[in-house]
């Protein structure tokens, strides 16, 4: 398809963040629409392929080396108060 969509889960007193461009029209990705109230329809379509994907990630992930905090950090349903211990390296 021609869109792409990114989600910024960032951290502490910061909200996460989406970006969704069409870039059949915006090669370079200069606009966002993720905000724009025309491409609420693209946006919604674009949330349920990333959690699909996401889940279909989960599922399949290899476990060790720390991957599982991935696993909750990149999850747009999860807020960021169950997401801030995971940020912490294991050990420290």
């Amino acid at each position: 398809e021609d869109m792409k969509y990114i989600y910024w889960y960032y951290g502490k007193d910061m909200e996460p963040k989406e970006e969704l461009y069409f870039t059949s029209d915006d090669r370079y990705e200069m606009t966002n629409r993720a905000a724009d109230e025309n491409a609420q329809k693209e946006l919604k379509k674009m949330h349920s392929i990333y959690d699909n994907y996401l889940e279909m990630w989960k599922n399949e992930a290899v476990i060790g080396n720390n991957y599982e905090r991935y696993m909750v950090l990149f999850d747009r349903s999860i807020p960021w108060s169950e997401k801030e211990n995971h940020l912490r390296k294991k050990g420290k």
